[in-house]
């Protein structure tokens, strides 16, 4: 499945009401952002990818002190390549300026500085990219980042990932795990009805096989941003997905739960997560949660509201 720059669109409840997405995706042969294409990457020993780390106890949210860059590591300039073709690359230590286009299987990006984003290509193509203690840097400027996710879109872990100054920070296609990672100064501009961005910490239009796992996502409180994790059925129906154990911060509804499309949603579970309060006490401005289609092996349960500690009921489905 593609997310094209233009064509799009995705219903999304946001303080000016009904918001339009233009999904970001680009090949590899579309000349993005000053990549080059190179045939190998340094080092070029094909090696096993790194075990994740060990997951953040309960309430212990992502943020500086673990997510990132670790703070003894010192970085290595780096110079390409920015398309990355031999599998089983293994790029440590990095201070990278520049998008990482990854066309290879089994390749790590970890203890590094990425200014710039990671594209995993669509259709599972590249599977098991691992991206550890990784920080992720934008332009801070959402109208020139152009509409990308700093990370996306298929067969890729992003653990103890910490994305920053983006319009978007993951978007999610297929096989993705996204865990103990903080996703943060989400950026937008201009007016959300008049042509303005439409902004989420993590969006999917649909798809298959997502682990949204003990993440912090503060999506901002800007009337652009529809939510921290939305998940519209508009391209497809979802299946098999657990988001569990996060802490959900900003949006219209902080988030949209499956529905929101003429998709629909399988085995997709929300469990004991927590709805913040740092810009609202029901977390969204309308409220913790919207879109969630009860049955089909899918589950609500032990999610609470951070600022009452009462237990958040499933959704309604619109």
């Amino acid at each position: 499945m593609r997310w094209w720059i233009a064509g799009a669109v995705v219903l999304a409840v946001v303080v000016v009401g009904i918001s339009v997405w233009n999904a970001a995706y680009r090949s590899p042969e579309g000349g993005d952002g000053g990549q080059r294409q190179a045939e190998s990457a340094e080092p070029t020993e094909p090696t096993e990818p790194t075990e994740p780390n060990e997951p953040i106890p309960p309430q212990v949210w992502p943020d500086e002190s673990n997510t990132g860059v670790p703070a003894s590591t010192v970085l290595k300039p780096y110079d390409g390549p920015f398309t990355v073709t031999t599998a089983g690359t293994v790029i440590d230590g990095y201070d990278i300026n520049g998008t990482l286009i990854i066309d290879a299987s089994d390749v790590t990006i970890k203890n590094s500085r990425v200014t710039g984003r990671i594209d995993t290509g669509d259709a599972n193509k590249n599977p098991r990219t691992m991206i550890q203690r990784v920080e992720i840097i934008g332009p801070y400027n959402s109208a020139a980042d152009g509409g990308f996710a700093a990370v996306g879109y298929t067969g890729f872990t992003c653990d103890g990932c910490n994305v920053r100054g983006w319009g978007k920070g993951f978007a999610l296609s297929e096989d993705v795990v996204v865990k103990n990672s903080w996703v943060h100064d989400i950026v937008v501009h201009g007016d959300p009805a008049n042509g303005g961005s439409h902004n989420e910490a993590i969006i999917s239009l649909g798809g298959s096989n997502f682990q949204i796992l003990n993440n912090r996502l503060d999506a901002g409180d800007a009337p652009n941003v529809s939510a921290s994790l939305a998940m519209y059925s508009q391209m497809e129906a979802f299946n098999n997905v657990l988001v569990q154990g996060n802490l959900f911060d900003g949006g219209g509804y902080c988030v949209y739960a499956g529905l929101g499309g003429s998709y629909g949603a399988s085995n997709t579970k929300f469990i004991d997560n927590t709805f913040g309060n740092k810009y609202s006490s029901k977390c969204g401005g309308y409220g913790p949660a919207v879109a969630y289609e009860s049955g089909n092996g899918n589950a609500w349960t032990g999610n609470v509201l951070q600022s009452s500690g009462r237990k958040v009921p499933p959704p309604r489905s619109e």
